[in-house]
C-alpha cells in the first residue's frame, strides 16, 4: 500500500502546518470527484514523460499530482466506485467496481453549503441507467455548480451525453477530454493557479 502524499494535498498542508484535516479543508476552494471504478485501468492515455500509453487512472493520478502543486491546499479529492472515499493524501485509489455518482452527489452535498465551492465531477462512464434522473434530481438540489470532464472512449456517446445533461442541471461547464490531456489547466484556472 501506498501511504505517500501528493505534493499541495490537503494531507501534505495539514502535516506541515501542523493542522488537522478538517482545517485545511475548510481553506480549500474546490472538491474533485474522481471515478475509481474498474474501466478507469482502460490503458488509452498516455504517460507525460515516457508518452508510453498507461491507464486512464494513472493519467489523472499524475494529472492530479501536477494540479494540487499548482494550487496547494486549495482541491479536496473524493474518489468513487461502488463506494465513496474522502482522499486527503491527494491520490485516487483504484477501486474497481461501479459508478455510483448518486452516492458520490450525497457524500460532497454538505460542502454546497459554503458559497462558491467549486466541483468538478470526473467519469469515464455513465452510471447505470436506473439511476440517471435521480442523478440529476440531486444536481439540482445544488446551489454551487456541478462542472463535469468526461474522460472516457471519444468514440461513445452515453457517457459524454449524461455528464453534460448533469452539468447542464447546475449551469456548470462540461469539458471532453477523453485521454485527460491537459486535465487540470480550466480547473487551475478557476483557482487562480
Amino acid at each position: 500500500m501506498d501511504n505517500s502524499i501528493v505534493k499541495g494535498s490537503l494531507g501534505q498542508i495539514a502535516r506541515d502546518k501542523n493542522l488537522s484535516i478538517a482545517e485545511t479543508f475548510i481553506g480549500s476552494d474546490g472538491i474533485i470527484i474522481m471515478d475509481e471504478s474498474g474501466s478507469m485501468m482502460e490503458e488509452d492515455c498516455e504517460d507525460s514523460e515516457t508518452k508510453r500509453k498507461i491507464s486512464r487512472f494513472d493519467k489523472g493520478n499524475q494529472e492530479l499530482r501536477a494540479l494540487q502543486s499548482k494550487v496547494p491546499g486549495k482541491i479536496a479529492l473524493i474518489g468513487f466506485s461502488s463506494a465513496v472515499f474522502f482522499r486527503p493524501n491527494g491520490k485516487a485509489d483504484l477501486q474497481g467496481a461501479g459508478t455510483d455518482m448518486l452516492k458520490a452527489l450525497e457524500f460532497v452535498k454538505p460542502a454546497d453549503m459554503i458559497d462558491g465551492m467549486k466541483f468538478w465531477l470526473i467519469s469515464d462512464g455513465e452510471p447505470d441507467f436506473w439511476e440517471m434522473d435521480s442523478i440529476i434530481e440531486a444536481a439540482k438540489k445544488f446551489k454551487n455548480k456541478i462542472n463535469t470532464i468526461y474522460v472516457g472512449d471519444p468514440e461513445q456517446t452515453g457517457g459524454p451525453d449524461f455528464l453534460r445533461r448533469l452539468a447542464a442541471a447546475t449551469g456548470g461547464v462540461f469539458e471532453d477530454k477523453p485521454h485527460m490531456e491537459s486535465l487540470g489547466e480550466g480547473i487551475a484556472g478557476l483557482l487562480g493557479g
